[in-house]
């Protein structure tokens, strides 16, 4: 066994075979390993790289969803009289930088299209 060897005792051909589990279980073909070219192993190991920091975002996501229905549920139960219950959010997160400035200039444009409809139902803005 290999395994117990320090790592300037291996050969390429003993490195290469611990090696391959782990890069068939990333997705590439015994084929691709062993007859590729050598470059498309880094490619799968980045790729897969890249999918583990996604799945880990969506879980992060997840949780934050999970934490605002507790808030919003359990959390309510014990807020102090007179304060603001949560709410769970209307609209799911803006992720990107584009979601969200889109969303502030929709929340203001909303806020003033309010302002301007709570000042004619006060009559101003009327010539009478």
């Amino acid at each position: 066994m290999t395994d117990d060897l320090p790592e300037d005792q291996k050969t390429w051909g003993q490195i290469f075979e611990e090696l391959a589990p782990y890069y068939l279980l990333i997705g590439m073909s015994a084929d691709e390993y062993w007859n590729g070219y050598p470059r498309l192993a880094r490619e799968y190991r980045e790729a897969h790289k890249k999918q583990l920091e996604e799945w880990n975002y969506k879980a992060w996501i997840q949780g934050r969803y999970i934490a605002d229905a507790i808030s919003a549920t359990i959390g309510n139960a014990f807020i102090p009289k007179g304060r603001k219950p949560m709410q769970y959010p209307k609209e799911p997160y803006a992720l990107t930088e584009e979601e969200q400035i889109a969303r502030k200039i929709r929340d203001a444009e909303e806020a003033e299209r309010r302002f301007f409809e709570k000042f004619s139902l006060m009559g101003g803005g009327s010539n009478g």
